[in-house]
């Protein structure tokens, strides 16, 4: 009855212009309220759901992928969920890109939006490159520096608050670089026709956010098709990871714990450009 009624309501909205240029201003305040609740990622040791999942995965640990072996100081995260971060699952359809960015001898590799440094750390126990952490977000500039300390790695990371164009024009030429970007639609305006020339010696890793603005995945792709080879990789559904991912820690339990534990909770499929130079 319920699902006879939402469809009747579905198809009411549809085919009614009115009602329609009213639904849709919520549904773009929908994909709003979804990032604000996936960056409300504090874990509640005293939520029975969030005790059990550590339960399952044990110490805040990496268990699998690149990372392996990085220690969190908690599971604290910023803008992200912690749970795929400590299996390893966390964004793996990167799998191929990341392991490039490991094998490509980077003399600096810049992350835009570190949050607590997944990246940012994992990169710098992987790699001689210097790294350069931004993020405009206090509590993740602390969180990455204390997880930097307790992997030892703080002397080969600079932590930063916000990188700009500006940051862009003073890139050392003379160094190769990649740049790792998860800013939440700054992307299209940081790199921008008057910016994207200056990168054509630069790899660039971008995630983008068209639930923000439809346009930016196909506006930066665009700007750097003349200089770099681009690449678009999709997300995977957090449906789909629960019935296709196969680590360790999941293997005994049920499809809904395996969601919980795989979860990324994004709006919708979401894009990243990897954007490698043709130089």
């Amino acid at each position: 009855m319920i699902k006879s009624a939402l469809r009747f309501l579905a198809k009411l909205i549809a085919n009614q212009n009115w009602l329609y240029k009213l639904y849709m201003p919520i549904v773009y305040l929908n994909n709003h309220v979804q990032v604000i609740k996936k960056e409300q990622t504090a874990i509640d040791l005293s939520n029975k759901n969030d005790a059990k999942l550590i339960a399952i995965v044990g110490d805040p640990v990496v268990k699998n992928g690149f990372f392996k072996g990085m220690k969190y100081p908690s599971f604290d995260s910023v803008c992200s969920t912690i749970f795929p971060k400590i299996i390893g699952s966390y964004e793996a359809e990167l799998k191929d890109v990341i392991q490039q960015i490991i094998q490509n001898n980077y003399d600096v590799i810049i992350d835009v939006g570190c949050a607590e440094g997944y990246y940012a750390v994992g990169l710098a126990m992987q790699t001689n490159a210097t790294v350069l952490a931004y993020d405009t977000d206090a509590n993740a500039r602390k969180l990455c520096l204390e997880m930097a300390t307790l992997n030892s790695v703080q002397d080969k990371i600079q932590i930063k608050e916000t990188f700009t164009i500006d940051d862009i024009k003073k890139l050392d030429s003379t160094k190769k670089t990649v740049i790792i970007c998860d800013c939440e639609g700054f992307e299209k305006y940081l790199f921008t026709a008057e910016s994207v020339p200056l990168l054509k010696n630069t790899d660039v890793l971008i995630e983008t956010h068209d639930f923000i603005d439809l346009t930016i995945s196909s506006t930066i792709a665009d700007l750097f098709k003349s200089t770099h080879n681009i690449q678009t990789i999709a997300s995977l559904d957090d449906n789909l990871k629960a019935k296709l991912y196969q680590y360790k820690e999941a293997e005994q339990q049920d499809i809904y714990t395996k969601k919980e534990l795989f979860a990324e909770v994004r709006p919708c499929t979401m894009e990243w450009i990897w954007a490698t130079t043709k130089n």
